[in-house]
């Protein structure tokens, strides 16, 4: 049998503990937490096979999200939250996942539940935000993605009128 990425998080689950105390103290995950995460592949569970993903059953991105929660609730979220979008982009217009993941399989991208920043076009199909002004969910950090109302410019479909 293949080893599942919830082994792989079972391995580092000390380091995930001990991690847990700095992520509080920081309101953010470590970057070594990160690390460790993207190590392991956590966020990567339902991502497409095309892209370094795993696609997983979404009870096993649910169990592996759960044994991560409960060694250090803040990762759990990260990885829940985070960890759907790559589902959700699975669905996208393919230059979307293409633009996101081509050059690097491991980029963590989270959409707006609650926007309060203003979005800048950038290219034809992605909106970029100011990290600082708009954080979804609590989770901003410099360098990490958003996507928010992508559409293709040529054809003017925007899904959200």
């Amino acid at each position: 049998m293949a080893e599942r990425v919830l082994d792989r998080v079972i391995a580092i689950a000390d380091r995930l503990r001990e991690q847990a105390a700095e992520a509080e103290r920081l309101g953010r995950l470590p970057d070594e937490t990160v690390k460790d995460l993207k190590s392991v592949g956590v966020i990567r569970l339902l991502q497409p096979k095309q892209y370094n993903g795993f696609e997983v059953h979404p009870r096993e991105f649910a169990e592996t999200v759960m044994a991560v929660a409960s060694l250090d609730p803040a990762s759990g979220w990260i990885c829940g939250v985070v960890g759907v979008h790559p589902y959700q982009l699975a669905y996208a217009d393919p230059r979307v996942p293409e633009e996101i993941w081509g050059a690097d399989t491991d980029t963590w991208v989270a959409s707006p539940y609650a926007p309060q920043g203003v979005a800048t076009p950038v290219e034809d199909l992605l909106a970029a935000m100011d990290d600082e002004a708009f954080q979804p969910c609590g989770i901003a950090r410099k360098g990490m993605g958003f996507v928010k109302n992508a559409r293709d410019k040529n054809s003017g479909h925007d899904p959200h009128p």
